[in-house]
C-alpha cells in the first residue's frame, strides 16, 4: 500500500517540480530511441513515455496523464503511471517496482520485475512473467498466463463491494502459472480465484471463492 500512496503523490508533486528537474516533460511525450542509455529519471506530465528496444534507463519512468511503453530487451528502474497504461514488451527487466493508478498494466513474455506490482483501478495481465515480490490491487483483476510466476503474495484491498459479477475482483491463473505465496483479500471485498489445469497457489487462499477449471 505504501507504493500506491507514492504513485498517487505524483499527481500533486510533478506539476510543482518539473521546472527544476532533468528528464521532465510537460505537455509533450518523451521518446527514447532503440539502444539508447539514459542515466536520469524520465517524467512526463500530460504526455507519454516511449522507450525503444535494447535501452538501458538508470532512473525511474513516471507519467501523469500519459502511457508508458518499454520496448523489448530494455532495462528500467521504477515504473509509475497515473491515468495511463503501462506496457512492458518482451524480456523487459524492471529493477524495482511497477505501479499504476487508473490504468492497466500489461507484461509480455519474458518480463521480470525484481520488486512488486501495485495497481489501483486497473487490470494486471502477465504473460510468462516473473514478479519477485508481491502484487497488490485495488479494484482490478489479475491474470497470470503462460507460466507466469509470483514469488510473493497477491493481495486484494479496497472498500466494500457488492457480490454482483460486475463488481467482482477476479484472479485468473492459467497455462501452468504459479503463486508461490498466498492470495489474501480484505474481508469486505468480493473476490474469485480461478485456477486452471496445471496452475497452482502454493500458499493459502484467504477470503476468496476458489473456482478450479
Amino acid at each position: 500500500m505504501y507504493r500506491l500512496k507514492q504513485t498517487l503523490a505524483l499527481i500533486f508533486l510533478l506539476p510543482l517540480i518539473y521546472n527544476s528537474c532533468d528528464g521532465v516533460s510537460v505537455n509533450k511525450s518523451i521518446t527514447i530511441s532503440d539502444g539508447e542509455k539514459v542515466s536520469h529519471d524520465l517524467t512526463s506530465v500530460n504526455g507519454s513515455v516511449e522507450i525503444g528496444e535494447d535501452c538501458q534507463i538508470r532512473g525511474d519512468c513516471s507519467s501523469v496523464n500519459g502511457r508508458i511503453k518499454v520496448g523489448r530487451n530494455s532495462e528500467v528502474e521504477d515504473v509509475q503511471s497515473v491515468n495511463g497504461s503501462i506496457l512492458l514488451k518482451e524480456n523487459v527487466l524492471v529493477n524495482r517496482d511497477v505501479s499504476s493508478v487508473n490504468g492497466p498494466i500489461t507484461c509480455e513474455e519474458g518480463v521480470r520485475i525484481t520488486g512488486e506490482i501495485n495497481s489501483v483501478n486497473g487490470n494486471i495481465d502477465m504473460y510468462h512473467t516473473i514478479v519477485e515480490r508481491d502484487i497488490t490491487t485495488i479494484n482490478g483483476d489479475v491474470r497470470l498466463k503462460d507460466e507466469s510466476r509470483v514469488k510473493g503474495d497477491i493481495r486484494i484491498e479496497g472498500k466494500r463491494r457488492s457480490s454482483s459479477s460486475s463488481n467482482m475482483v477476479e484472479i485468473h491463473l492459467t497455462g501452468n502459472s504459479v503463486v508461490e505465496g498466498d492470495i489474501i483479500s480484505d474481508e469486505n471485498v468480493s473476490v474469485q480465484v480461478h485456477i486452471g489445469s496445471g496452475s497452482k497457489v502454493q500458499g493459502q487462499i484467504k477470503n476468496a471463492e476458489v473456482i478450479r477449471e
